[in-house]
């Protein structure tokens, strides 16, 4: 992303300190992370143009799972990382697993060293979608029962 190399060295290194696996692992549960982290080798996160040379700093995503989920980061006045995503888990106040696939992919895209699409991953979040969906038909057609 062309917008990652006009930031200052000093952000980019509280950037690569927030999206720490260490700094998510502390954020989430461990299965949180792990579902993240698929979701981030999946293909998943589409970056939008990035606001991270803004104050304060922002990069914003479409991660594509169930649905399509807008999820941003940002860095606070206290450099720690917060974030927004409109799935149910981010609006009831937690990290979700959105925001650390967002977060992985954005630390790469800072590192230079982009996600490398694995297939198995993409054939994970593909049934995890199929799934949804299809307790979201089998639900309808009970109301409509």
């Amino acid at each position: 992303m062309k917008q990652s190399k006009l930031l200052s060295d000093e952000t980019r290194s509280l950037w690569l300190s927030a999206t720490a696996d260490a700094a998510l692992q502390a954020m989430v549960n461990a299965n949180t992370f792990t579902r993240g982290k698929t979701y981030a080798a999946s293909g998943a996160v589409v970056l939008s143009d990035s606001k991270s040379t803004a104050e304060p700093p922002a990069v914003s995503a479409v991660v594509n799972g169930t649905q399509a989920y807008q999820t941003a980061l940002a860095l606070d006045d206290d450099d720690a990382l917060s974030g927004e995503c409109n799935c149910e888990n981010a609006r009831a106040g937690w990290f979700c697993k959105h925001q650390v696939a967002l977060a992985l992919v954005w630390r790469a895209t800072l590192d230079g060293t982009p996600i490398v699409v694995e297939p198995a991953a993409q054939k994970k979040v593909a049934a995890a979608a199929k799934r949804a969906q299809t307790v979201k038909s089998n639900e309808q057609a009970l109301r409509d029962f």
